[in-house]
């Protein structure tokens, strides 16, 4: 009895620790790939709007907001622990013209503890994509 009660003791924080990261990672690779289908979202209506349309990456608000072909502005929220670390588009704003051609290219890293995500845009073409490494 002492022996089970002992190994119970041992390892239920490894594991609850384990599945806390588990869920922290899935968690970060959930809102990158959100994030990357909005940012491709923007694209497309660009394209078939002919209209210009603007994400600005509030990182203080830790929030983006959307001004779609609507004119109107949505706001898109992150998770409490994730965090929208950087982004190095100029003040922070992306812009997709009616070509569906980025105003530039970039990168938006997005946090959680120490790991990090990124989500990267093709200057040119407007390639959105995702890597858990930073872009060279």
């Amino acid at each position: 009895m002492l022996v089970v009660a002992l190994m119970i003791v041992i390892c239920l924080p490894v594991s609850s620790f384990s599945v806390v990261r588990i869920r922290d990672a899935y968690l970060l690779k959930l809102t990158a790939w959100q994030l990357v289908t909005r940012i491709r979202q923007a694209k497309i209506e660009a394209l078939e709007s002919g209209k210009e349309i603007r994400l600005f990456f509030d990182t203080s608000g830790n929030r983006v907001l959307y001004k779609g072909k609507s004119g109107k502005t949505e706001i898109i929220g992150f998770p409490k622990s994730v965090i929208l670390y950087t982004t190095n588009f100029p003040s922070n704003t992306l812009f997709f013209y009616a070509a569906g051609t980025p105003s530039s290219g970039g990168t938006v890293t997005i946090r959680l503890g120490a790991q990090r995500r990124y989500i990267i845009v093709t200057p040119v073409t407007g390639r959105v994509r995702f890597s858990e490494k930073p872009p060279s």
